[in-house]
């Protein structure tokens, strides 16, 4: 039976891995109009087509996590792991690269750092109820 909890960690899960291959494709394709557009430099090819293809994988391993979470934890926690690593990526280069990224560039970051926040509550409250079951 379905609880109101897994229903929601459920969708969490899910709408970040729609997120990710999304934004994945759409900058897979559109990436130089969109640093036209926000005035920044154009990144290497096969760096940018890597890293794309790396957020797409994670946004299908958040769909498997949807499926499951509870038996997914692993993956949920390697998403945290990346997902902080985006933010401070972007963070830097936004505010404290010695030619800063345009602030706009923090915004995928920010999403980033509010699923790993999201990512580490669903960590932190089923580990508690596993934690709880094997005390009793």
């Amino acid at each position: 039976m379905l609880t109101q909890s897994k229903i929601f960690w459920r969708c969490v899960f899910r709408f970040k891995a729609v997120f990710n291959c999304v934004v994945s494709v759409v900058f897979m394709i559109w990436d130089d109009q969109i640093r036209d557009w926000l005035h920044t430099p154009h990144v290497d090819p096969i760096n940018r087509t890597l890293f794309l293809s790396l957020a797409f994988a994670f946004g299908l391993g958040y769909w498997w996590v949807g499926r499951e979470p509870e038996r997914n934890r692993d993956i949920a926690r390697m998403g945290v792991f990346g997902q902080l690593s985006v933010f401070v990526i972007s963070l830097y280069a936004v505010a404290f690269a010695p030619q800063p990224l345009p602030w706009q560039l923090i915004v995928p970051g920010v999403v980033d750092l509010t699923f790993a926040i999201a990512f580490t509550i669903f960590l932190w409250r089923h580990q508690s109820a596993a934690s709880r079951t094997s005390d009793s």
